[in-house]
């Protein structure tokens, strides 16, 4: 999405079906909430949902026929990061979507981000668990859930190796 929002141009360049769908769900939008039927914001809600779909859909790298570059190898892979955080990847299955060998998509983003694909993964999931702790009210157990991992006691362990102190700790100092 960050993408397509900095690229607007990409959506002048989309197939004529595609912007007839667009439209349709905004005027689907603008009627529900003038006309305030049952049910009305849930289904403006879907619509937008369904926009965001469109505009991530055209605004994808993947979408490309393109020879990859370095850099459109770093930028997919980051892309990706964000849509399969949860699912924790490994660095294989990303070299292997993105259909480079994982040697090439370490040295690449090694260059480009200086850290490694599996430290930044790494990185983004104690972002993520950081902002969790200190924004929501999950318990510890519920955002290691919400982050993917299968167990809380493996999610306290990850946590502690990347920060040195227990999620529960954390939250209690920040």
């Amino acid at each position: 999405m960050r993408k397509a929002v900095t690229e607007l141009h990409v959506l002048s360049e989309q197939p004529k079906a595609r912007l007839a769908r667009l439209r349709n769900h905004i005027e689907q939008i603008e009627d529900e909430l003038f006309n305030r039927s049952p049910g009305a914001l849930a289904i403006a809600h879907h619509c937008v949902s369904l926009i965001l779909i469109e505009v991530w859909r055209a605004s994808s790298p993947l979408n490309t026929e393109q020879v990859a570059s370095p850099q459109k190898n770093v930028d997919d892979f980051l892309h990706l990061v964000e849509l399969h955080l949860q699912s924790h990847w490994t660095v294989r299955h990303y070299a292997e979507y993105l259909g480079i060998s994982r040697d090439s998509l370490n040295s690449a983003v090694q260059r480009a981000i200086g850290s490694t694909p599996h430290q930044h993964v790494q990185s983004r999931l104690m972002e993520e668990a950081k902002s969790l702790l200190v924004h929501s009210n999950l318990q510890v157990a519920e955002v290691a859930y919400k982050l993917g991992f299968s167990d809380a006691a493996y999610f306290n362990r990850f946590f502690q190796r990347h920060a040195a102190i227990p999620p529960g700790k954390f939250r209690k100092t920040h």
